[in-house]
């Protein structure tokens, strides 16, 4: 996947993003940093079409799904986490309860909840319910805006780890988080935005506390030198 150019401004506003250029290996997991009002988010949704950029172009090299995560996900909050789960299924080709029922295992919802409408469900199981809707179908990338919203430590580790064996089965991953260490752990590339732009990538090797670290110090340093 090409990100060419892509730009965009809103009427009598300052630019949102300008002349972002970055390419995507689905070999590789991305992660995106920057502070709040810096470009993430209609970076992605753009990426996914929800946003229309100003100049610029997404080129995808193949037709595989993509599956999106936003930051505030909306889930139907008087059908239940098997009947949306299911639906997901169902609309992509697969056996809508079986898999369901996996996936909602694999996230690591307990299955007493399964049957629950959504709105009984802490932050915590509406963000498991709705990583599960996006796993359904095996996808081809997967692109998440903050998807550790609302999860405890474990509960990230446990994500964390899932997204890990899903990249090893062939799905891309781009992430968009503004937990630092979430981003060490799982990532192999970080890009840096500050002002709408990508001020920096970075290859992650480690997957330690001191990369954790310097990608702070970095995230500090464009968020006070970035040009606008």
């Amino acid at each position: 996947m090409e990100l060419i150019g892509i730009s965009k401004e809103y009427i009598r506003g300052e630019p949102v993003l300008s002349s972002v250029e970055y390419s995507l290996d689905r070999k590789q997991i991305y992660g995106l940093l920057g502070v709040n009002g810096a470009g993430k988010s209609t970076l992605i949704k753009i990426i996914v079409g929800l946003v229309k950029a100003s100049s610029g172009t997404v080129k995808a090299k193949d037709a595989s799904l993509i599956s999106f995560l936003p930051e505030h996900p909306y889930l139907p909050v008087d059908m239940t986490a098997l009947q949306v789960v299911s639906f997901a299924c169902r609309m992509r080709g697969e056996n809508d309860i079986e898999k369901a029922r996996a996936l909602l295992d694999a996230v690591g919802l307990k299955q007493a909840a399964w049957e629950k409408k959504i709105h009984t469900f802490s932050k915590g199981m509406r963000q498991r319910t709705a990583i599960a809707y996006c796993l359904a179908g095996n996808p081809g990338w997967m692109i998440l805006d903050e998807p550790m919203s609302g999860l405890d430590a474990m509960g990230r580790a446990h994500i964390l780890d899932l997204l890990k064996q899903y990249h090893n089965k062939g799905c891309g991953l781009f992430m968009c988080s503004h937990i630092v260490t979430d981003i060490a752990r799982l990532c192999d590339h970080v890009c840096i935005m500050a002002k709408g732009k990508i001020c920096e990538a970075m290859p992650i090797t480690e997957h330690s506390m001191a990369e954790a670290e310097l990608m702070e110090d970095r995230l500090a340093f464009w968020s006070e030198n970035a040009s606008g």
